[in-house]
């Protein structure tokens, strides 16, 4: 194994009980997870088979795949998202819920355009009904509109009658896969999850009914940027409940400079979340970095300047491709950008 710190060798060692890993931003997450991989392989005797590693986006799977090729030699063959998780055993195993095995996946433009024609014809708004549907299929809500319920049931109807599944009806013919047949978990003798605080609660329900004694979820709740997808962050508590769980911190950063790392700390301080007592405190390994500038300013004008003034002066000792703007939404940077342009400060 590569060089590991005291806790990313505390969570790749650690077996025979649920385990929560709390990953800080930079903290080495994804080494530590191929290394897991390669103890449960070489140490515990596990086929590569029977490790079942759900990711929250493709290129995270590709990563875990490359990364356990890379450390313990093997293939992964069963790491990949919970939508690609879904559609392999339902092609397999989807008789047992009522699925013919050569159903259709409806891609995302398929399906906007199949809801608008059908909120058309029953005369409701799309976004309304988009967003009905997401309370329903993923954040799993009881009826609770009588105008939009018989929509999603005609719905829901009309892609059985097509013999096709979106991605939300993937996560819950799974997860009725699960509840009906459940020695379809008997296939995998580890399950683990990364970027547990962007899982909904759909996909909590799925990680509740695969997972036993030997289940590991990574995750750190100040890191959930899909709340606005219905993400629940606080799933990590209900892991802490229901599984009641080893929990292990990675608490060294090996991303950011000091300063950064104590202003992160002191923010998350401050917090109220109820997850508060499970956040690492970070600690820094980079010994280089400057501090970080808090500047206020009453009007965005007066802010746009400032910044093209800093960047224009930044350009002297650093190449435009190393300096970033970030903005919480697109349209706060229409300002910065005619800054920019007034000082022939070029960007995109």
């Amino acid at each position: 194994m590569e060089r590991l710190n005291p806790s990313q060798e505390r969570a790749v060692r650690h077996f025979g009980r649920p385990l929560l890993i709390v990953a800080g931003a930079g903290s080495g997450k994804t080494k530590t997870l191929a290394h897991k991989v390669e103890f449960l392989i070489r140490e515990k005797g596990i086929s590569p088979q029977r490790i079942l590693a759900i990711t929250f986006t493709n290129k995270a799977g590709k990563e875990i795949k490359e990364r356990v090729k890379r450390v313990a030699g093997v293939e992964l063959p069963w790491a990949g998202t919970f939508h690609s998780v879904a559609l392999r055993l339902l092609k397999t195993k989807g008789k047992k819920v009522g699925i013919s095995p050569g159903f259709g996946l409806l891609s995302e433009g398929d399906r906007n355009q199949f809801i608008k024609r059908l909120a058309h014809s029953m005369e409701i708004k799309p976004e309304s009904f988009k967003s009905y549907m997401a309370h329903r299929l993923e954040d799993l809500r009881e009826p609770y509109d009588q105008r939009l319920e018989p929509a999603l049931q005609e719905y829901l109807r009309l892609l059985k009658e097509m013999n096709l599944l979106d991605f939300s009806t993937l996560m819950l013919y799974l997860r009725e896969l699960l509840d009906k047949s459940p020695e379809v978990k008997e296939g995998f003798d580890f399950l683990l999850v990364d970027e547990f605080q962007d899982t909904n609660t759909v996909q909590y329900e799925i990680i509740r009914l695969f997972a036993r004694e030997n289940v590991c979820v990574v995750g750190d709740p100040n890191q959930c940027i899909y709340e606005w997808r219905y993400a629940r962050p606080d799933n990590i508590i209900r892991f802490k409940e229901d599984f009641n769980p080893d929990v292990i911190k990675l608490e060294y950063n090996y991303r950011s400079a000091p300063h950064i790392i104590h202003v992160a700390n002191a923010v998350l301080s401050s917090s109220s979340a109820t997850w508060k007592e499970l956040i690492p405190t970070l600690i820094p390994t980079r010994q280089e970095g400057e501090k970080p500038v808090v500047k206020r300013f009453e009007i965005e004008e007066e802010e746009a300047v400032w910044i093209a003034t800093k960047i224009k002066g930044l350009l002297q000792s650093h190449r435009p491709s190393q300096i970033a703007i970030l903005v919480r939404v697109g349209y706060i940077t229409e300002p910065i950008e005619r800054a920019l342009s007034g000082m022939k400060v070029p960007y995109r």
